[in-house]
């Protein structure tokens, strides 16, 4: 699907609903799919650790232990 094709959509879904708001072309619109990735936080590879995995790794490290704990899950 196209990002034109996907606005349309968009747009007519929110129509339908009466959201009060309206989908349109922005500077996020306009990235390519590969810069709109990188809006999503941390992807790891798949040879990497899940981003659960090295907080637990982070936690278990003496330098770190008890600074990872003072962040919730809302700190993001």
């Amino acid at each position: 699907m196209t990002n034109n094709e996907f606005l349309q959509n968009l747009y007519t879904s929110l129509q339908s609903t009466n959201v009060g708001w309206e989908a349109g072309v922005n500077s996020i619109t306009e990235l390519s799919d590969i810069e709109k990735r990188f809006l999503c936080g941390f992807i790891p590879s798949p040879s990497e650790p899940s981003l659960v995995e090295r907080e637990r790794i982070a936690k278990s490290q003496p330098q770190t232990r008890g600074l990872a704990a003072e962040f919730t899950s809302e700190f993001n």
